[in-house]
């Protein structure tokens, strides 16, 4: 009212609100989508065949449906009553009105361009300009007997056309040689009634044709089959702003085929569809199997068990469901078209023939006409955004959170709408500093922190913000007071912190219906004038500046706000402390704004081995989702102030290890390793922990299929998808492929990755085991093609001629991978004495090697094994737990004490049951053998006697670890090597020794977050 009445004109942002439950946003054209399952392939065709096309198509006419679309397939009960769109669009075009006419889709690589035009200006010609078509490459090679010379090239021949297309619409010619050899110029007849041809490419779910179709400046036909709605959305921004890049005009058209069918009670549509449905897509299996096949990642899928079938179909069937397929009631239908909307998509082609009684799917489409009514009415999205605003109101005064001045910043033309403002009230939550900082260096406008609690009705104190940005509470407004008093309800003096007491005309009565929480922050206040007035007491802790304004430091309560969330600290703190081996608990938040995070500690009691995969499991029965430490942290003993209390502010930031900040559990063993990088490929993830669900990462079942004829081929067995199904993580895949026949590890050769052009080979040190270079891997330059190369585990393993050996071995599976060279080697540690030799045994039979890469290897002076010669077996299990423990992060309960007391069995055992209790033993080491090859190829690595027989002649690249750790610290006869920049290995070449530092120790400069500069200065010395 202030405002209003003191001549101010007041623009609120309107927020429409739900209607009917609702919330506003986009509306999707509805159309009708066929692609017929053909009952039979042999004999007469029945004279209905087309009934439901024919009545459907007139039913959508009428009332209101944007379009009606038939596919092309050819030789395949899955649609194979539709050969040719064209056909089946001009018999639609004299039986309809208004609706318009599309293919979805064209396999343009099929046929000649000018037949396609020429055929499409007919049924344009009959619809008086309702023609419109999708384009596709064609998935199914059998397909292409029409065509056979287009297959290999399919989607660059699709690409070509489109042009080809809108050449011939257009009226101009194109050339093609004639009857005698001869170049003839073309133009096609009849014209099109439009001027231009309504163009779609139909995308089965990659991004790139996604940004093909909008670099083209096509439209976009897809579906849900192997997406869902979320990853929908992201593609369609990917459409939208490729075709904005390429300068077509418009944001374009995205079509969405979605399957149909809509009945009044929710239980018997499901189980009337699930048999139809299931049925519809076992009759697809063909297609994707074909599809699998081409792309080499498996047999054909009816060759699938029955119940590795069945429970493909049922897996299918549960995921469309509700939240891929329009099935259900009217209601349920019209919620998931709101949500298909928002995604950015225009249009829903609703397939309703998949197999569904034809009475049944004509009587159910007035359903579909009420359902597309009511979706139409949904309410519009609130417009215009708050720059704009701003803008058209020449608004001077504005008021908002700092968490909504922030996002308008981030919108188009938000810093040039704040700047024009000359009072900038910021209030409702904290203010962080380096927003106000950004604010005053932006703009002119006087910029108010409004500090208050609802408690003390909204605001109870302002600051103005200096140019400096400090952001202060200030003084009281009028008719409020405030106090800062210590735990007694003393005032504190100037300086000194103290809870902030707020009393005043602003005051609320309390708390509704909760009388003891009222009784707790609401106190008579002492200082008051008048008897029985009130203060309350905030929970937030301040201090009285000398000049008169408070500073706010902190809580008292350790109440946070993360996320949106309200999280009483203490609440989590008890949730760790219910563990009976947690002796001390603390948490705290870390980081600003939409990055801040909580993070919990523990201190256990003597004694205990709980790991924090355990601790973690016990959170998550005792507190939501939201209030889940970002981390946990183990710690001897809890930071406290000298008064006695935890400091939290000294309690340590969550650093790298083998579980990253989301709680992510990286590869503890080559076969994790392997499976975490295909499900990386398969499912579009960066990265990928052992424990991940593969479902709600965004797999399904038809991706499921790919993932499994995947591991057959790289794994050498097939797993069934009851596998996958019961146990979704690569941690239990790993366990699966180890408890069969398959042999994940036995060989020397792996490929790290798929992709890539240019061959890097990544050779290990600590025994040879390549699940160090997990991250490597994944930061690497995309065109590497990455091979890694490791040592067989066997209990014959000697130092004396290990490296010579060694080389023998990988040589020929170097040469065999990659043939001509030239040759990139990259050893770390003991694996870059291989590396050395390789190279020069490379070099001596003629080959070029490019790079030969050194990580921090230790060059082969004698004095390096006089340090571990009489070490014994428990020395050596102590030695390799400090190295798991630096990997991986974790403490293990490995020492001379616990392993001296037993014999050699005893301490294998004790050694990897302690691995398993702390979740980073790598699932081959399950097996004595290859647990006994491991440890003798690491102590070799650490024995080895070799010295090169001659000096290495190219350029040798050394990557130095920039932070020398103490387990690594030379012993005194070589303290000189600390002073020589290339570590002494300018002692074993005739070659420069070029060296690069990368931050990191020598262990963890392969983890984040130094990996990411040890793979960019890899990338930079190979030419790419």
């Amino acid at each position: 009212m202030w405002t209003l009445t003191h001549g101010s004109t007041v623009v609120l942002q309107t927020d429409p609100g739900p209607a009917d439950g609702r919330a506003p946003g986009r509306t999707a054209d509805l159309s009708l989508f066929y692609f017929a399952s053909a009952s039979g392939t042999e004999g007469s065709a029945s004279g209905a065949a087309y009934r439901l096309l024919l009545e459907g198509a007139g039913f959508a006419d009428r009332h209101g449906f944007e379009a009606v679309w038939t596919p092309e397939r050819h030789f395949h009960a899955f649609g194979g009553i539709f050969p040719n769109p064209s056909v089946i669009g001009a018999a639609l075009a004299t039986a309809t009105e208004r609706i318009a006419i599309r293919a979805g889709s064209v396999v343009l690589p099929l046929h000649d361009p000018v037949r396609v035009v020429e055929e499409w200006s007919v049924v344009d010609n009959l619809s008086g300009g309702r023609a419109g078509i999708s384009v596709a490459s064609g998935w199914q090679a059998d397909d292409f007997v029409l065509a056979p010379g287009n297959y290999a090239e399919r989607k660059q021949v699709m690409l070509d056309g489109i042009a080809t297309l809108r050449t011939l619409w257009s009226g101009a010619p194109v050339e093609r040689p004639n009857g005698h050899g001869r170049t003839t110029a073309v133009r096609t007849l009849p014209r099109p009634v439009q001027d231009e041809l309504p163009l779609w490419v139909t995308a089965a779910g990659s991004p790139d044709t996604f940004r093909a179709a909008g670099e083209s400046g096509c439209n976009v036909l897809t579906h849900l089959l192997g997406q869902d709605l979320e990853q929908l959305a992201e593609k369609v921004a990917v459409y939208r702003r490729a075709r904005q890049e390429a300068g077509h005009q418009g944001p374009g058209r995205v079509t969405l085929m979605v399957h149909t069918f809509l009945g009044e009670d929710p239980e018997a549509i499901r189980e009337a569809v699930r048999g139809p449905f299931r049925d519809y897509l076992a009759s697809s299996l063909g297609l994707l199997a074909g599809l699998a096949r081409s792309m080499g990642l498996g047999d054909d899928l009816s060759a699938l068990p029955d119940d590795d079938l069945n429970t493909l179909l049922d897996h299918a069937f549960d995921r469309f469901y509700g939240t891929a397929a329009l099935f259900g009631t009217v209601d349920q239908a019209v919620t998931l078209l709101d949500a298909i909307a928002d995604t950015g998509v225009d249009e829903v082609a609703a397939l309703i023939d998949f197999g569904m009684d034809e009475d049944a799917v004509l009587d159910s489409l007035p359903l579909l006409a009420r359902a597309r009514e009511l979706h139409a009415a949904r309410p519009a999205e609130a417009e215009p955004a708050l720059p704009e605003l701003i803008r058209r109101h020449k608004v001077t005064r504005l008021q908002c959170t700092p968490s909504q001045a922030a996002m308008i910043l981030a919108e188009p033309g938000g810093p040039e709408a704040l700047a024009e403002l000359s009072l900038l009230l910021l209030g409702g939550e904290e203010l962080p500093a380096a927003l106000a900082e950004r604010l005053t260096q932006l703009t002119s406008a006087r910029i108010q922190n409004m500090y208050g609690p609802t408690e003390t009705t909204i605001w109870s104190s302002t600051h103005r913000v200096g140019p400096d940005g400090r952001v202060l509470i200030g003084r009281p407004i009028a008719n409020t007071r405030m106090y800062v008093l210590d735990s007694q309800g003393t005032l504190v003096p100037p300086g000194a912190p103290g809870e902030l007491h707020i009393a005043g005309d602003g005051v609320s009565r309390g708390y509704l219906k909760r009388p003891e929480l009222t009784e707790e922050r609401f106190l008579p206040d002492p200082f008051a004038a008048v008897p029985g007035e009130r203060m309350y007491r905030t929970g937030d802790l301040v201090r009285l500046r000398p000049e008169g304004t408070l500073e706010f430091i902190g809580r008292t309560d350790h109440q946070v706000k993360v996320r949106g969330f309200r999280i009483e600290l203490g609440e989590i703190e008890a949730a760790l402390l219910s563990h009976p081996d947690v002796a001390q608990a603390a948490a705290t938040t870390h980081g600003t704004g939409v990055a801040r995070r909580i993070d919990g500690y523990a201190v256990l009691r003597p004694g205990s081995r709980l790991t924090e995969t355990s601790l973690r499991a016990h959170l998550d029965t005792r507190l939501p989702g939201y209030m889940s430490p970002a981390s946990l942290q183990l710690l001897d003993e809890l930071p406290y102030t000298p008064n006695g209390k935890i400091d939290r502010r000294a309690l340590p930031e969550p650093t790298a290890s083998g579980t990253d900040r989301a709680g992510r559990l990286a590869p503890r063993g080559l076969t994790e390793m392997r499976l975490a990088l295909l499900w990386q490929e398969i499912l579009g993830e960066r990265s990928v922990g052992v424990r991940d669900n593969f479902f709600h990462l965004g797999g399904n079942s038809v991706l499921a299929v790919v993932l499994l004829a995947e591991v057959e081929r790289q794994f050498g067995r097939r797993l069934p998808l009851s596998v996958l199904f019961q146990g979704p993580t690569v941690a239990q895949m790993a366990v699966a492929l180890q408890s069969g026949a398959a042999d994940t590890d036995r060989q020397s050769l792996v490929r790290l990755r798929p992709g890539g052009e240019v061959p890097l080979f990544l050779l290990p040190g600590a025994g040879g085991n390549l699940v160090y270079f997990n991250d490597l891997a994944a930061h690497l330059p995309e065109q590497l093609m990455l091979y890694g190369l490791q040592p067989l585990f066997t209990e014959d393993t000697t130092s004396q001629t290990l490296v010579a050996e060694l080389a023998e071995q990988y040589l020929p599976l170097v040469l065999s991978a990659a043939p001509q060279g030239p040759y990139h080697l990259v050893g770390h540690s003991f694996g870059g004495h291989i590396a050395l030799e390789l190279a020069t045994r490379l070099r001596a039979a003629g080959h070029e090697v490019r790079l030969l890469g050194m990580l921090d290897t230790a060059a082969p002076l004698p004095e390096r094994r006089h340090a571990t010669a009489d070490w014994g077996h428990v020395d050596w299990l102590v030695a390799l737990a400090r190295v798991f423990e630096r990997i991986f992060g974790c403490r293990l309960d490995i020492t001379h004490e616990r392993l001296r007391e037993l014999d050699e069995a005893a301490q294998l055992a004790a050694f990897r049951d302690t691995l398993r209790e702390q979740s980073v033993l790598p699932p081959e080491f399950d097996d004595d053998v290859r647990l006994r090859g491991f440890i003798r190829a690491y102590i070799a690595d650490q024995h080895s006697l070799y010295v090169p027989a001659v000096p290495y002649e190219g350029t040798l690249t050394f990557f130095r670890a920039a932070e020398l750790h103490p387990d690594n610290v030379p012993p005194d006869e070589l303290a000189w090597i600390l002073d020589d920049e290339a570590r002494g290995w300018g002692r074993f070449t005739a070659g420069p020794v070029e060296v690069r530092e990368t931050p990191g120790d020598h262990l963890s400069m392969l983890t984040g977050p130094h990996v990411g500069q040890l793979a960019k200065l890899i990338g930079e010395h190979i030419e790419l």
